[in-house]
């Protein structure tokens, strides 16, 4: 039969622990997030990246699917074993940002997990913002405004994402070379090259660096050729929706909106409008039959 482990920091003693007192169990589940409440209560627990994804799901997600979330910050691997060990007891589920996973990656990762660990789409649960009609209805209400129709909306978003390219490069580059630092260190300066920026990133990381990694102008740039061809059909799923919202809300938006009170708002039109984006509501679906 599977069992749930919890892994303890080493003192003495064995670190691996067989949980066999359903209070056992609930003590872990609160640790990653649950309440007892709601491990007693519901029937479908669905566990998420972040605040943004657990804000944007609960308020939106179809009060039908009877499905309670629970945000557990960066899900790391040991957390996704032990929640992948706990699905195969409980009903319980996780949603993770596609980051910059391949597809061919993403549906191996999902089959590992028997489908109940699913991925996103796009980068981040914001990127479904981006093309969103309800971010442009709000653009809309808007007495000063520099666009009168979604698509134009669409356009100034996409001007955007260019001027943010080198930074997703960069991005990009360290999630595809894992061990050396992680892409969210990355700092944007307008006018730094993909290469500046990850040698820079890497110097924060390894201070005694004294000369640059030889192969990373190399291997960037056969990087800065694969994504930037088809870009205007890449950006949305790639780019860094937090970051371009960011900038939207801060030169569109007469007086500025924060990215986080843009995503406020779209979610609750979701919510209203009953709307939720279409490969984020299938997700929930397949939670909700399991």
């Amino acid at each position: 039969n599977d069992k749930i482990f919890h892994l303890k920091p080493f003192t003495t003693g064995s670190q691996l622990v067989n949980l066999v007192s359903e209070n056992d169990k609930i003590q872990i589940f609160q640790q990653l997030g649950a309440s007892k409440y709601t491990y007693v209560n519901f029937k479908k627990i669905v566990f998420v990246e972040g605040p943004t994804d657990y804000l944007i799901l609960k308020s939106s997600s179809p009060k039908e699917y009877e499905l309670q979330f629970q945000a557990v910050g960066g899900i790391g691997s040991l957390t996704t074993d032990i929640l992948d060990k706990a699905s195969s007891v409980e009903s319980f589920f996780m949603i993770r940002d596609r980051d910059f996973f391949d597809d061919s990656k993403i549906t191996s990762l999902e089959s590992k997990y028997d489908n109940k660990i699913k991925y996103l789409k796009r980068r981040h649960i914001e990127n479904y913002i981006l093309d969103s009609d309800e971010l442009f209805i709000i653009y809309d209400k808007q007495e000063t405004k520099k666009f009168d129709t979604k698509e134009k909306m669409i356009q100034q978003l996409y001007k955007i994402s260019e001027g943010q390219f080198e930074k997703t490069l960069a991005e990009y580059y360290l999630a595809k070379n894992p061990g050396n630092t992680y892409p969210d260190r990355i700092k944007f300066e307008p006018n730094k090259s993909a290469e500046d920026m990850v040698n820079d990133a890497l110097s924060i990381t390894h201070s005694r660096l004294t000369t640059k990694l030889q192969n990373i102008g190399a291997d960037i740039s056969t990087l800065r050729t694969e994504l930037k061809s088809g870009w205007i059909n890449k950006w949305m799923i790639y780019a860094s929706g937090k970051d371009i919202l960011t900038i939207f809300g801060d030169t569109e938006f007469f007086p500025k909106k924060s990215a986080d009170s843009l995503r406020e708002l779209v979610s609750a039109k979701w919510d209203e409008n009953k709307n939720l984006p279409q490969d984020i509501k299938d997700i929930l679906k397949e939670f909700s039959e399991a």
